[in-house]
């Protein structure tokens, strides 16, 4: 049975329409999903179901979930994160086959 008092994404501040219409088509809907998932799972989600999906929409993920400012989020994820969580991908994907 679908809430229809779930908050929306759309209500969450740092998530634009783009950002809102990739996690529309990768599942993701409510903000109870986001924090049930987290922002890392939820990127990886994202990415999953969409083209040039971006480090901006993990930033803007953990920025509104935590309301910390994304461009503090920015300095603390390091570069090599987003090699992590492409290799995590493929890791998941090798283990299921």
């Amino acid at each position: 049975m679908k809430d229809n008092n779930a908050q929306k994404i759309s209500d969450l501040n740092g998530l634009g329409p783009k950002s809102q219409d990739m996690l529309e088509r990768a599942g993701l809907m409510t903000v109870e999903q986001l924090k049930s998932m987290g922002s890392n799972a939820a990127f990886v989600k994202t990415r999953e179901s969409n083209n040039n999906v971006s480090l901006n929409l993990l930033w803007a993920l953990e920025s509104a979930l935590t309301g910390e400012k994304w461009h503090v989020i920015a300095k603390i994820i390091v570069p090599g994160y987003y090699w992590h969580l492409r290799n995590m991908k493929r890791h998941s994907t090798m283990v299921s086959k």
